[in-house]
Formats: structure tokens, C-alpha cells, sequence
């Protein structure tokens, strides 16, 4: 890799730390303290939306996640101890965690 690559790339996880940082305060979400935490969280909380969605949908042509769904995963998000989201992060930093599993982390039933 270039400088230039490792600089683009050091942006790039800043400006995601802080969109995620700043998602969190937007869905009142508590605090991880941890920025690389916050990106893994929002990744996790949106894998989640989608697992409960397809879950729930009512056929091939709903394609729109409806708002309720979202909100049910939210809500269970704030309601979730940082635990839970320091066991959901990922070893590979390069995966991503099932929405599945997410799902059953938060207690919600897809």
C-alpha cells in the first residue's frame, strides 16, 4: 500500500467513527466509549433490521423495510447492556455479524 492509500483509509475510518458516534446520539443510543465499537454497532443494528425484515416480510415484492421494524431494533439497541455489543463485535475486523444473531443478542424475535 501507498502512503496515500494508508491516509485515504485512516479518513475513512475516522469519518465512519464519527457518523456512527453521531447515529448513536441521533437514536439515543448509549455510549460505548470505544469508536471502533460504534461503526461495529451500527453495522450490527442495521444487519438486524434486514434479518427481521426478510423474517417478517410478506412476499418477494416487499422490498421496503418498514419503519415499526427499525423501530422494535432500536429499541431494543437502547435497551441492550454494553456487553452485548462488545460479545457481537466481530474478531475479524473485515466481517460482519449476522443479523440473526444480532436479533437474538437484543431478544427480539424474528
Amino acid at each position: 500500500m501507498s502512503m496515500w492509500d494508508d491516509e485515504l483509509a485512516e479518513l475513512v475510518d475516522e469519518d465512519a467513527q464519527r457518523v456512527a458516534v453521531e447515529w448513536a446520539q441521533l437514536h439515543e443510543l448509549p455510549p460505548l466509549g470505544d469508536l471502533a465499537a460504534e461503526v461495529d454497532r451500527v453495522q450490527s443494528v442495521a444487519a438486524a433490521t434486514l434479518a427481521l425484515h426478510l423474517s417478517r416480510r410478506a412476499g418477494e415484492d416487499d422490498v421496503i423495510v418498514p419503519d415499526d421494524l427499525e423501530r422494535e431494533v432500536l429499541d431494543a439497541a437502547r435497551r441492550a447492556d454494553p456487553s452485548v455489543w462488545e460479545s457481537l463485535r466481530p474478531a475479524d475486523p473485515w466481517s460482519l455479524v449476522p443479523g440473526s444473531l444480532v436479533l437474538a443478542a437484543l431478544g427480539v424475535p424474528a
